[in-house]
């Protein structure tokens, strides 16, 4: 004989009803009543169904946060724990392809099944990296993970997008080797300039020591020191904030900050430069 399913029934015609009580989160009941169903079978579904929709429009009453606004309130709160040069050079990304085509929906509505598989479906389209890909997906379960954290997304919710939202495996063509000068090939680059020039100096030391170009150039008089024979890096300079600025930061991760050793000549270059 086949399970009998609560709230479901048969009709007077031999068709199937649902005729039923749904409980939502705040204790109150809602009463529905549907008939014309083949099966069993098929009126059940129709009433699970029911249920998600009434719930979810529970929710969406108790929680009327928009997706655009959640994500802005994420992405303030990933700007105070990152350097301002990665924030800035990731939020065109961010708002481009997590906040804009989603701008109109609300939080609960961001964490329905097909929204979610929706998103995906657009990242994996994109004409991007595995990495970049990958990046945008780890964007999106932090946002997400961050509105959990704070009670706006339901466990269910949260299991379910990271479900959903795991990383993609593409494999990366192999990148060619880049080009690097030999000592000889250095040196005849070094020779277009006059030993006085400062572009000398600064070519020298960049080669002798392999800082990056942003430490390179905030590089002071103070960071020189003569006695050890070393050169300290606590700081970079960058210009990849826009507007034809340039701002002085800490070095990109706390190894960064480093005492490098100098040779005697390029200790004896510095000396006559500052001189």
């Amino acid at each position: 004989m086949p399970k009998r399913h609560a709230g479901i029934r048969k009709a007077e015609n031999g068709s199937w009803m649902i005729h039923t009580r749904i409980a939502l989160p705040d204790g109150s009941e809602t009463t529905v009543t549907r008939r014309g169903f083949k099966t069993d079978r098929a009126a059940f579904e129709a009433l699970e169904k029911m249920k998600q929709k009434r719930f979810h429009d529970f929710l969406l009453e108790q929680r009327p946060l928009l997706w655009a606004d959640a994500a802005e309130e994420y992405w303030k709160y990933y700007s105070s724990k990152n350097k301002e040069t990665t924030v800035k050079n990731s939020y065109y990304i961010y708002k481009k392809h997590i906040i804009d085509p989603f701008e109109n929906y609300s939080l609960i509505k961001m964490m329905l099944i097909d929204k979610l598989r929706e998103f995906k479906k657009r990242i994996e389209s994109l004409n991007q990296t595995g990495r970049s890909k990958n990046r945008l997906l780890r964007y999106m379960r932090a946002c997400i993970n961050y509105h959990y954290q704070r009670g706006n997304v339901t466990p269910e919710e949260f299991k379910r997008a990271n479900i959903e939202l795991e990383s993609v495996y593409l494999q990366e063509p192999i990148q060619k080797e880049r080009p690097t000068w030999t000592l000889e090939e250095f040196q005849k680059f070094l020779s277009t300039f006059e030993k006085t020039n400062k572009y000398y100096v600064l070519f020298e030391v960049f080669g002798h020591t392999g800082v990056r170009i942003g430490e390179l150039r905030g590089l002071m008089v103070k960071n020189f020191d003569r006695e050890k024979k070393e050169i300290f890096i606590n700081q970079q300079v960058t210009s990849k904030l826009g507007e034809n600025a340039w701002k002085i930061l800490t070095p990109k991760t706390k190894a960064s900050i480093r005492h490098i050793p100098l040779s005697p000549r390029i200790c004896a270059l510095l000396s006559l430069f500052i001189d």
